[in-house]
């Protein structure tokens, strides 16, 4: 196609092509959660103010890394969230009031999951409660069913699985308490 003679020192110039000039856009992805019923709790503040405060679910687990990537997890699904590693931390963290469901081990020292739904039943408090176990038994399992838990998780439990059951406990938490 180019001819080049060996007389000449310099090959010729190739034709020139247009240069093309690639445009890489890149889109800014604007984080945005969607917002369902089950995200929020809605109240008027003494001032008569309308207050919208995300929902906070609380981790009551004795080992650390559930604790952790449990938390990371709900936090990840757009909750606010707070652990504790035992039930008698989350007791006597203040926290128990603005618990709008809570995520607990059926097996801790201490007091265990079970034993903090009865106390929980016992002194008034109707805070939607998810169980979660490595030891998953059908007695404690019905226990805690019969005793008005919402949820009965074994360990390890897919991502979905602990949404789905979160969102069922805040839709049951609202619907007794609205």
């Amino acid at each position: 196609m180019y001819e080049w003679s060996k007389s000449s020192k310099t090959p010729p110039k190739k034709p020139r092509k247009r240069k093309l000039t690639r445009i890489i856009l890149f889109s800014t992805h604007i984080y945005q959660r969607p917002i369902d019923f089950f995200f929020c709790c809605e109240y008027l503040d003494r001032n008569g103010e309308f207050k919208v405060i995300e929902n906070l679910i609380s981790i009551v687990d004795d080992d650390e890394s559930v604790r952790r990537t449990t938390t990371l997890l709900i936090e990840s699904f757009g909750f606010r969230a707070a652990a504790f590693e035992s039930a008698e931390a989350f007791l006597s963290s203040g926290q128990l009031h603005d618990t709008s469901c809570l995520v607990v081990d059926v097996q801790m020292p201490g007091m265990n999951g079970l034993e903090l739904q009865g106390y929980l039943a016992a002194a008034g408090h109707s805070i939607p409660i998810i169980f979660m176990t490595a030891y998953d038994s059908k007695d404690s399992r019905e226990r805690a069913m019969q005793a008005g838990a919402t949820g009965f998780l074994g360990k390890p439990f897919s991502d979905q699985h602990l949404l789905q059951t979160i969102r069922s406990a805040l839709r049951l938490s609202c619907r007794d308490n609205c």
